[in-house]
């Protein structure tokens, strides 16, 4: 089910609850869905826009002739993904992914089905969590203790130690980082497709606020 075909279901199920405690209203639902669903999609293009001009995290974006299918390919997907519903800061990592492409000459619709696979679902816990982990990748110094550290900046924005180990399973799915046996339990390192995310785009944004559930929001 699409994102808009589940607003217009819910509007209905809100109108005939509205309509069996006897309060007026449904036609109200119905508009306000679709003016939600319109500024949405707004947000969604003006976004992608954004990304793809020199105003983006890559600078200007320069087609070459043969990559404009490939290209049509991607913004389809990219469109899937709104109307699938998901989050602004998801889709401006994937609008960032798009153009990071482009400059590494590395279009393809299977690479960016890939990616836009593992970004569309994450969570702003997740998030932040992959964009920490980044950090830690691009700025160390010698070999650092990756998960030691991650663990001590997920703990910095009050998150409890069981919430780190679940949350980093739940990345675990993605294939951006890889889980690891230790004495005591389960670690994490990071995985070649980390490293290579956070130069496509812009991980470590993710970081700039709190997470979910930590005096934080999202935009969807």
């Amino acid at each position: 089910m699409t994102y808009k075909k589940s607003i217009s279901n819910g509007s209905i199920a809100v109108a005939e609850v509205l309509s069996a405690f006897g309060v007026p209203g449904g036609s109200i639902v119905g508009k306000l869905a679709s003016n939600y669903i319109a500024a949405r999609e707004k947000e969604a293009i003006d976004i992608f826009i954004e990304e793809t001009s020199e105003r983006g995290f890559h600078g200007a974006f320069v087609l070459a002739e043969d990559e404009v299918p490939v290209f049509v390919d991607m913004i389809y997907r990219f469109t899937k993904a709104v109307d699938h519903g998901t989050a602004m800061e998801n889709l401006r990592l994937l609008a960032q992914t798009i153009a990071g492409m482009q400059k590494q000459e590395i279009l393809s619709g299977d690479g960016f089905r890939r990616w836009s696979s593992i970004l569309e679902q994450l969570t702003r816990d997740e998030l932040f969590l992959i964009g920490a982990g980044y950090q830690i990748i691009k700025y160390a110094d010698g070999k650092p203790e990756f998960w030691k550290e991650l663990a001590a900046k997920m703990k910095s924005v009050k998150f409890e130690h069981e919430e780190i180990a679940a949350i980093a399973a739940s990345v675990s799915r993605t294939g951006l980082l890889l889980p690891a046996s230790a004495w005591g339990g389960i670690t994490y390192r990071p995985s070649p497709w980390l490293t290579e995310l956070g130069k496509l785009a812009d991980l470590e944004a993710t970081t700039n606020g709190q997470a979910e559930g930590h005096n934080s929001s999202q935009s969807y």
